[in-house]
């Protein structure tokens, strides 16, 4: 063991000397909410912008990186790199009782003030930067903030104009080049559009559509090669699509069969594996139950609607017309949908190599408005979950139901009751392999608010993880990127409005780089991309932490951290 201890620190300090010996010397100039590196030349290299002007304390290089007053960690090339840890920063308590650091979520950013709307679908561009789209109805225009990375800050916000009064039902498609559409009711029978393309920027507010017959719900997805379906419930299911490669929007048609009446149409969608799939409830016209149809990118089309088995019985919950079902597309290809049945209990329908398989129930309790109150997720490894309030005996019980390949559907896991008789707006989503995170509403010190709970890939911790503040919310949505979970909500504290607010889960795993849940031989190669390469390693391992190479905990990935990995190597 010592003689492969000591070749391993070899290769270490190697591969890292030659590559840190490509830097280049600059000079850093820290002013007006910017700082700049310019080369020996005077040539300008690259600029960082502060999101909200420039904070107190100009850049510190150290060795082959620089840290600034923001908490960002660039190398020399001006590439994020990471977030320093709070407990660098402001010595607050993020320590656990061992020493280690323990999770915990930032304190909430307000990125839009109130009078706003619910914020759209968030999600992360391919340089890490989340976009949080809100729209604002009295100023008829959507807000946009964009984080600086994962850095805990954000840039201004932009003002996007749609041209109309009338902004209802606004959703979001993004496709693989960061490409944006935005689709949203104007009046009752109109439908507009507005599209962001990278280099280009926002285009005009658009309509594309209109008829005479009155419609709610809309729902939108896009595939991989940028098509955009827009689905909405005018006399059955309707689509629009979007053709990528014309630029233009095709005529709408009907998708659901004629004569069948539809509720619920869902469309999930995952265009990293090109999967795609529109689900309804048919209450009439037809045999009652779920259909499915799934989408072909090559044609733009939607294929033939299949029944769901075992989903006859399935029921409304009656959560209003923005209602759709919890579900997901898995980087498998597979997908998962969460009902109920006649009773409320709740049921999942899953394909098996694209062939949709016999619902299973999944605990029989009354879950209560499903459609609106409940949230699935998955991850790279393949597992599905789904997250339930249910009601009972005075109750209110958390559930989660997890789905792992070649295993099947888990025992039910109960990691939070409450007696706290409002419906939860309940939110989980995996980062870092199996771990993962929940979201809902509880009283926390006597107080409504947003709580949450952490699993750490085998079994949920006891008690609450706090979320600063004591904002309550009924409109919230968790994303995962690069190790860390966005949290995006609308506080509210005693039914007042208090804006948009986002924040960061910061739960770094010291020497899991493969994010597996165990520290081993696999972490090897993966610490030495982390110490050579951070861009390569967060490519090859989108869902785990760059932070989880800072071994020594001391806010840095560097040779400091080679000794004490392979210590843990040794379980020493």
């Amino acid at each position: 063991m010592k003689a492969i201890r000591l070749t391993m620190v070899g290769c270490f300090l190697a591969v890292t000397g030659a590559a840190l010996a490509q830097s280049t010397d600059l000079r850093l100039t820290h002013a007006e909410g910017e700082l700049r590196a310019t080369l020996p030349d005077g040539a300008l290299y690259w600029t960082y912008r502060f999101g909200d002007g420039a904070p107190p304390g100009g850049p510190r290089q150290v060795d082959q990186y620089i840290e600034l007053a923001d908490g960002a960690v660039l190398n020399a090339d001006g590439q994020m790199l990471r977030r320093l840890p709070a407990l660098l920063q402001n010595n607050a308590g993020t320590m656990d009782a061992t020493g280690s650091r323990a999770a915990a979520w930032d304190q909430p950013v307000l990125l839009v003030s109130p009078p706003a709307g619910q914020a759209l679908r968030h999600f992360f561009d391919a340089a890490g930067n989340a976009w949080v789209i809100v729209p604002v109805s009295t100023s008829s225009c959507l807000k946009v903030r964009q984080s600086i990375g994962h850095t805990g800050g954000w840039g201004s916000a932009v003002t996007v104009p749609v041209g109309t009064s009338d902004i209802f039902s606004p959703q979001i498609a993004v496709d693989l080049s960061d490409r944006i559409t935005v689709v949203f009711r104007s009046g009752y029978y109109g439908l507009r559009y507005v599209r962001y393309t990278p280099g280009t920027g926002w285009g005009p507010c658009q309509q594309f559509y209109s008829t005479g017959t009155f419609f709610q719900v809309i729902e939108m997805g896009s595939d991989a090669l940028g098509n955009v379906a827009v689905v909405f419930d005018a006399g059955g299911a309707r689509c629009i699509v979007y053709n990528a490669a014309s630029g233009v929007w095709e005529p709408a048609y009907q998708v659901s069969p004629s004569g069948y009446s539809i509720m619920l149409p869902t469309v999930l969608h995952n265009a990293a594996v090109d999967v795609m799939y529109l689900v309804y409830r048919v209450v009439s016209g037809g045999p009652v139950g779920l259909y499915a149809q799934r989408w072909n990118s090559a044609t733009r089309t939607w294929g033939p609607a299949e029944f769901l088995p075992g989903t006859s019985g399935a029921s409304f919950c009656g959560a209003g017309p923005g209602s759709r079902f919890p579900s997901v597309v898995g980087y498998d290809g597979e997908a998962t949908v969460f009902w109920v049945d006649s009773a409320h209990h709740p049921q999942a329908s899953r394909t098996a190599g694209g062939v949709w398989q016999t619902a299973v129930e999944l605990v029989p309790y009354e879950a209560e408005s499903l459609e609106d109150f409940a949230s699935a997720a998955a991850n790279r490894l393949g597992d599905a979950a789904g997250i339930v309030s249910c009601w009972g005996s005075g109750l209110n019980r958390l559930y989660v139901f997890r789905y792992q390949p070649g295993v099947g559907w888990l025992p039910p896991e109960n990691p939070h009751t409450t007696t706290f008789n409002k419906f939860t707006r309940v939110r989980l989503g995996y980062y870092q392999g199996r771990r993962a995170v929940a979201t809902m509403i509880d009283l926390q010190g006597g107080i409504e608010q947003l709580i949450s709970l952490l699993f750490d890939g085998i079994t949920w911790a006891p008690g609450i993880l706090d979320i600063p503040g004591n904002d309550s919310s009924y409109f919230s949505e968790l994303t995962p990127d690069r190790g860390e979970v966005l949290l995006v909500y609308e506080g509210y504290v005693n039914e007042v409005s208090q804006g948009v607010k986002a924040t960061f889960l910061r739960d770094a795993h010291p020497g899991d780089l493969n994010c597996d849940g165990a520290i081993d031989f696999g972490d090897i190669n993966p610490f030495v991309l982390a110490l050579t390469d951070p861009s390569q390693y967060q490519q090859a391992y989108p869902d785990c932490d760059f932070m989880n190479a800072d071994i020594n905990e001391d806010g840095s990935v560097d040779f400091g951290d080679i000794n004490p990995f392979v210590a843990l190597l040794a379980g020493s």
